[in-house]
């Protein structure tokens, strides 16, 4: 992560982090960046409501940085136009949890295709804006037996410790999902 420091005259100095690269960006941050719909706004203003949620400075006073120190911030995270890297794993490890994919699609129950299909709904079809979701879903514990824990609805309890992963971590069972449904 990057300190930056930005001197507002009426607010005095305003600092953030920025993340270098897409293992600093965490999947909280992400489904941040995609709560809107960017393509109603500019190239801009995008670069402006992405700066500010990967931030957490406020739009208007990323808007009052010089043209040069913005376009500083830009070049350090013209990552983000790149794909999301590929990261294989068969589980992730949270705290002494250890949640594995449970991408056995065929035998989905009907209330897990009836979450799914109602996240989905919800957020018109933005993937990328409840990826934390959809891992309360998908990512599962495995019993003594080897076999998967049954979905229930206080998987989403979970949900808090998902948005804390590196989307790294989990991007590539996002996409295996997308492949599988398309």
């Amino acid at each position: 992560m990057i300190d930056i420091k930005i001197q507002i005259e009426e607010l005095g100095l305003v600092e953030g982090k920025l993340p270098e690269n897409w293992d600093e960006i965490t999947v909280g941050d992400y489904e941040k960046i995609f709560e809107n719909n960017l393509t109603d706004l500019d190239q801009l203003s995008q670069y402006i409501f992405i700066l500010s949620q990967l931030t957490n400075i406020p739009k208007d006073i990323l808007m009052e940085v010089p043209i040069e120190d913005f376009k500083n911030l830009l070049n350090k995270i013209q990552f983000i136009n790149s794909d999301i890297p590929s990261y294989d794993c068969d589980f992730i490890d949270i705290e002494d949890n250890r949640y594995y994919l449970y991408n056995d699609f065929t035998q989905l129950t009907a209330g897990e295709v009836i979450t799914i299909d109602t996240l989905i709904t919800q957020n018109n079809n933005n993937f990328n804006k409840i990826i934390s979701d959809l891992l309360c879903v998908f990512l599962r514990k495995k019993k003594d037996n080897g076999k998967f824990e049954k979905f229930n609805t206080n998987f989403f309890e979970r949900k808090d410790d998902f948005k804390k992963l590196p989307i790294i971590k989990v991007y590539h069972l996002l996409t295996f999902f997308l492949n599988f449904k398309n």
